[in-house]
């Protein structure tokens, strides 16, 4: 217990220390075979997005997904966060669980096989450029903030 609050404390001076609230997003978007961006989204309604973009989609390849994200301001909630590439494709989500704090942590590692994913909707990941959202959704408009760091690479298979 005691590895892990020392762990938690590290991630969140790091968010604190590198992704000041008033930050903008600063990203290597558009990439050729990867992409990252850091810095901190408002949560617009219920959503704040990361938006980044791969140049193109290729065959035999998987898209990986990384993010780790701060949440401010959603306290007793919990947070849906989701990895959306080119509107129809989605990777999988994950949680971040509800807790009785202002602030709160969470890291997820997600991927699509382009192969897969060109086979269920044609024409749309294969040499298609590749619009990747992480999207974060609270279950009401209490949260105000995302801060947080987001890498997506295509690896070969």
């Amino acid at each position: 217990m005691k590895k892990f609050a020392v762990t938690f404390l590290a991630v969140v001076a790091m968010l604190a220390a590198v992704l000041p609230a008033d930050a903008q997003i600063v990203t290597s978007s558009p990439g050729k075979k990867a992409v990252y961006a850091r810095g901190s989204v408002p949560f617009v309604g219920m959503l704040a997005d990361y938006d980044v973009t791969i140049a193109k989609g290729a065959k035999k390849r998987v898209l990986e997904v990384d993010a780790m994200l701060g949440v401010l301001g959603c306290s007793n909630e919990r947070v849906n966060v989701a990895v959306i590439v080119n509107t129809t494709g989605v990777a999988y989500s994950m949680y971040i669980p509800a807790l009785p704090t202002d602030f709160r942590t969470g890291t997820g590692v997600w991927y699509l096989d382009l192969d897969d994913a060109e086979t269920n909707s044609p024409g749309n990941f294969v040499n298609q450029p590749l619009n990747i959202t992480v999207r974060v959704n609270a279950l009401t408009s209490n949260c105000t903030l995302v801060q947080g760091l987001v890498r997506a690479r295509l690896v070969k298979k």
